[in-house]
């Protein structure tokens, strides 16, 4: 059993990597999308994570593999999720994708729904990459601009 978390900034490939991945899929955004019917509407995060992290919880005890679609670019961010994992004895593998700011900018536009560019630039100054201490079992590192991919144990 494994809890797949992605980590990048808004456009960079989170929700296409996803869906390469086996697992079940909770994504930030479709929650955002289903309650409010809109993907932008974030005041109600707090509510979003909370919806987010209790159906981690329940598909990690009935032993499925986790996807999480969200940006997850702070330790504090992923911690709630690794802990949940580590309650389950599930592996965790974060997923980041580095992607430089203006690549995910020049995606974000072909998008049908654009996240504000002030809100990548924000993003993109406050990620934190991952690293194994904060209890992560694989780091997947791909490199956007590179096509690259590399593993961290």
């Amino acid at each position: 059993m494994e809890l797949h978390l992605l980590c990048g900034i808004p456009g960079c490939g989170k929700s296409t990597l996803a869906q390469s991945l086996t697992g079940y899929i909770i994504s930030t955004d479709q929650f955002r999308k289903f309650l409010w019917g809109d993907e932008n509407v974030c005041k109600h995060d707090k509510l979003i994570f909370r919806i987010v992290e209790t159906l981690t919880e329940y598909m990690l005890s009935i032993k499925q593999n986790v996807i999480i679609d969200a940006t997850n670019i702070t330790p504090k961010s992923r911690k709630r999720f690794i802990d949940i994992a580590k309650m389950h004895n599930a592996k965790v593998t974060v997923h980041w994708i580095n992607c430089p700011v203006d690549k995910a900018i020049e995606q974000n536009s072909k998008r049908d729904r654009h996240v504000p560019l002030v809100v990548i630039r924000s993003m993109s100054k406050s990620l934190q990459p991952p690293s194994v201490e904060e209890g992560i079992d694989v780091i997947r590192v791909y490199n956007s601009d590179l096509g690259m991919e590399s593993v961290i144990e």
